[in-house]
């Protein structure tokens, strides 16, 4: 499941099974990811990401270890993309990643 944001001069909110879509057509400010944490059902939502939002959140990426498998490969794999990322030290962790303007 991934819920979006979009701020301009207007809040959208939207509740979407990723396992339903191949793309966003739209970019947003942000989306947060939180819902299949399979290893292959998080590199899917994590591979959405891409050219879409300017920020991301990622739950769980400390709580369950396919989460944060999967979250470090694709970081890696696409540091081209990403501006900066950090983890908020909390009981299950959320990955905060900032991607290039």
């Amino acid at each position: 499941m991934l819920s979006l944001v979009t701020n301009n001069d207007k809040y959208e909110f939207l509740n979407l099974n990723s396992h339903s879509i191949d793309n966003f057509d739209d970019f947003y400010d942000l989306i947060h990811i939180d819902g299949d944490h399979s290893y292959d059902g998080k590199l899917k939502d994590l591979n959405l990401l891409k050219n879409s939002c300017k920020v991301a959140i990622v739950d769980d990426y400390y709580h369950i270890p396919s989460v944060k498998k999967a979250s470090d490969l694709w970081i890696n794999e696409n540091k081209n993309l990403i501006e900066n990322y950090f983890i908020i030290d909390s009981f299950r962790g959320s990955l905060i990643i900032e991607f290039k303007k």
